[in-house]
């Protein structure tokens, strides 16, 4: 069985590099690059996520109160804060999901699954008629099952999501690639870059090849 506080430590890294850290302007979205680096008293505040309540730190999301206010709104916390708060976000999730795992998972798969609830919530474990949790428990194709859950609380499909149901699979076969990881949270911007390069050869390549036929 899965040493229970090395998957938590594993799945608490993992979860950060997807989260990433947010915000450092209390009036709009901004995060944190190279998180590690802050000094723990820097001040982070909370950004609206989505129409139904604000988060802060990596990801911590409150709902909105009935009367559409959030008790989020004018907090501030720190860099310590933070990463005490989804370490133990963390170990509340694994608590939710340990009775419910049976299967003799590694720290890796463990760790696979922690970070799938800790986004979905652990409800998510019950996703097309219990597929996921029963594949989980009888050795089922785990991977595959988990691409298939790329959808957003109101049931739309996200390529962001997909991305990172990718990366949860790779960390539960043991394969997790640093580098394909970063292009899996950033696809975005990286595929915009390359569109971009693709653009720009092309024109260069038109003009050198026109400007030598008017030669």
């Amino acid at each position: 069985m899965a040493d229970i506080q090395n998957s938590i430590n594993i799945a608490v890294a993992f979860a950060k590099n997807w989260e990433k850290l947010a915000s450092k302007s209390p009036n709009k979205t901004i995060y944190f690059e190279n998180a590690d680096s802050l000094d723990d008293s820097t001040p982070i505040y909370p950004y609206r996520d989505t129409s139904k309540g604000y988060s802060i730190g990596y990801g911590s999301f409150t709902k909105n109160n009935d009367d559409g206010s959030n008790k989020l709104i004018g907090t501030t916390i720190n860099k310590s804060k933070a990463d005490e708060d989804i370490l133990s976000e963390m170990t509340n999730k694994e608590a939710e999901i340990r009775n419910k795992i049976t299967a003799d998972l590694d720290d890796y798969q463990y760790a696979a699954i922690l970070d799938f609830v800790y986004n979905a919530g652990e409800g998510a474990l019950n996703y097309n008629n219990k597929d996921l949790i029963n594949a989980i428990n009888n050795g089922g194709d785990v991977v595959s099952v988990l691409k298939n859950t790329a959808t957003t609380s109101d049931g739309n499909y996200s390529q962001g999501l997909k991305n990172r149901r990718i990366d949860e699979g790779l960390l539960w076969n043991g394969s997790l690639n640093s580098i394909y990881s970063k292009y899996l949270r950033n696809a975005d911007f990286f595929n915009n870059i390359g569109i971009s390069l693709l653009l720009t050869g092309a024109f260069v390549y038109f003009y050198i090849k026109y400007h030598k036929r008017v030669k």
